[in-house]
């Protein structure tokens, strides 16, 4: 694929405060989103300039040199910006955002990846952002942002303004708005493949119509909260994140199928077998698949499991399923891949498919 220029990062990146371990797991988090190997972010930043940079003060019990951001950042067109951020835990006072982010009528749309972090509005009650629900946040009313861990968030930084009437319920709501129903999930989700392709490069920079269609997506989701009338069958992108979304979450089950899917989606399974049909794979497919990637993660990360054990951990009926499925995507069986990897000889390289 066509990789779009990045700025050049630093030839010695800075070590700070963020734990290496933690920048490690940020930069496979991403590319296992993306499909390929994250490199080194082009924007590290380290102290007070971290702090200018991301548009924070009245940091609470910190030494200001203990504050990291790392960030991957693509300019767009309608849209202002696609970014991936991991940040430093602290508790700081949240004002306007940077100028070179242009938040000044600006929204931050998208998710957290993994840790959470904890929004405190003064005599408000405390919301937790947990990591796939939709968060969007501006500028809100001062207000603190706790996190004990640090924070990987994700997503497109768009103008206000391209919300039509839904502006008018993010501007009542005392918060950023938070959302963790199917429809926001399945939104999240979207913005998450779009913003990490786009921000690491490992897509061009997209088309004005697929910036539309991002917008899109977001509008639909905000209905929820301005009260418009909104469902997820009202765009098929959303249809085909939330089916993703509803598979990643439950795959492990092994009574999880279509009719599960159907269920929890309240639609017909007609109506998800429609949206599915260019995609050229079954959804049967696309959950033996899931179960077989999960498969592959566990046996690299505990080869000594036993393969009953890992079928019935990754949500195969019988060893024998577990085995025909892993073969057919792998190559081989999943006792002779264990076997491999214990005795320390090369295994095969499995690319799963989107």
């Amino acid at each position: 694929m066509t990789r779009s220029p990045q700025p050049e990062p630093s030839s010695n990146p800075p070590s700070g405060p963020l734990p290496a371990a933690e920048v490690a797991g940020w930069r496979a988090r991403l590319g296992a989103i993306a499909g390929v190997e994250a490199p080194p972010p082009p924007i590290q930043r380290i102290g007070a300039e971290a702090i200018d940079f991301y548009g924070v003060s009245g940091a609470y019990d910190l030494d200001p040199r203990d504050f990291e951001v790392q960030m991957y950042r693509m300019p767009l067109s309608l849209l202002d910006s696609s970014v991936a951020v991991l940040r430093s835990p602290v508790r700081v006072e949240l004002v306007d955002g940077d100028e070179r982010l242009r938040m000044g009528d600006n929204l931050m749309v998208g998710t957290c990846l993994s840790h959470p972090a904890t929004y405190v509005e003064p005599g408000a009650r405390d919301h937790r952002y947990r990591p796939g629900e939709l968060i969007l946040t501006g500028n809100s009313p001062a207000h603190l942002l706790v996190s004990d861990e640090p924070v990987d968030s994700v997503g497109v930084v768009m103008p206000r303004e391209l919300l039509g009437s839904n502006r008018r319920a993010i501007e009542r709501s005392w918060q950023p708005y938070v959302s963790g129903s199917l429809l926001a999930r399945a939104t999240a989700a979207f913005i998450t493949s779009f913003a990490v392709s786009t921000a690491l490069g490992v897509e061009p920079k997209p088309s004005v119509e697929t910036e539309e269609a991002v917008i899109d997506v977001i509008v639909s989701a905000l209905g929820e909260l301005s009260g418009t009338s909104s469902s997820l069958t009202d765009n098929p992108l959303l249809v085909r994140e939330a089916v993703v979304d509803v598979i990643e979450r439950r795959f492990a089950d092994v009574e999880f199928g279509v009719d599960m899917i159907a269920a929890d989606l309240h639609l017909s399974r007609r109506q998800i077998y429609r949206y599915f049909e260019a995609s050229g794979q079954s959804l049967a497919a696309r959950i033996a698949e899931r179960r077989v990637e999960a498969a592959l993660e566990l046996l690299n990360e505990q080869p000594q499991t036993p393969v009953g054990a890992v079928a019935r951990r990754t949500g195969f009926a019988s060893v024998a399923t577990f085995r025909n499925r892993f073969r057919a995507l792998v190559g081989i069986g999943p006792a002779e891949y264990r076997a491999a990897l214990l005795s320390g000889e090369p295994v095969p390289t499995v690319a799963i498919a989107d």
